[in-house]
């Protein structure tokens, strides 16, 4: 168990990087959401602190409620067409629940009224918009991915797609199986195709789909679109190939 709770060298310097970003101040608090949910995602706060809400408290003296905040802002950020506004965690605050185009729409609302004004956009600005919108209600539904966890609101766009990527899959294993009928009935024409060719090309097409196809939230970033998932979400594939299996074993239990 003691070997479980202690940091490796790398996992130590990376976290001190992460406690440099966060300690740096909220005026900057996309990159400390960024690395906030990177700590808690990773357990790097394991070594010192009992939970993830003793070390913020400790540490940073944030709340758990704060904290989460700040994790959540940074994510919606990320989302908004941003340009030179200089954006803190409250100002956002109001998209929060809200899918992705709607928080886009809402913020371009309040931005060209601050702009109007030839001043900062603020929360008050951004609350507004989204009362002022009737569509700009927040969607309550709880969506979860195949292994029961909830899909964050700010995902919701790509994985409410992923049948597109599971009907491409159909179309390919239906052209499969129409070509190994014309290879058994030596189908004229097709005579120049090269069958062994065809089929290893078609075999890796239908497995870089498969690859992508949504299945659950990244068990590396938690939703936070890192190097590996490129999205925030992960295949089956991607789960069960990149995630280590300690990792699967506590979010599939």
């Amino acid at each position: 168990m003691l070997d479980k709770m202690m940091l490796t060298g790398e996992e130590t310097k990376h976290l001190q990087k992460l406690e440099a970003i966060i300690s740096k101040g909220m005026a900057i608090f996309v990159e400390v959401g960024k690395a906030l949910a990177e700590i808690k995602a990773n357990d790097l706060w394991r070594a010192s602190h009992g939970t993830f809400e003793m070390y913020c408290r400790d540490k940073f003296n944030l709340s758990k409620t704060y904290a989460s905040r700040i994790i959540k802002g940074s994510m919606i950020v990320q989302q908004l067409p941003i340009g030179n506004q200089t954006i803190t965690e409250s100002v956002v605050r109001p998209l929060i629940g809200l899918p992705v185009p709607k928080q886009r729409k809402a913020f371009k609302v309040a931005v060209y009224v601050a702009n109007e004004e030839d001043r900062p956009v603020t929360a008050k600005d951004v609350k507004k918009a989204v009362a002022a919108i009737p569509e700009m209600k927040k969607e309550t539904a709880v969506v979860y991915d195949e292994i029961g966890r909830k899909i964050p609101v700010a995902l919701m766009p790509i994985w409410s797609r992923r049948n597109e990527a599971k009907e491409l899959l159909t179309y390919l294993s239906k052209i499969k199986s129409a070509m190994k009928i014309a290879e058994e009935m030596d189908d004229p024409i097709y005579a120049a195709l090269h069958y062994q060719t065809f089929f290893t090309h078609l075999e890796a097409l239908y497995y870089d789909i498969k690859f992508t196809v949504p299945y659950a939230v990244c068990g590396l970033c938690q939703g936070m679109k890192c190097k590996v998932c490129k999205t925030g979400l992960m295949s089956k594939l991607q789960w069960e190939q990149l995630v280590p299996a300690e990792t699967r074993a506590r979010f599939e239990k």
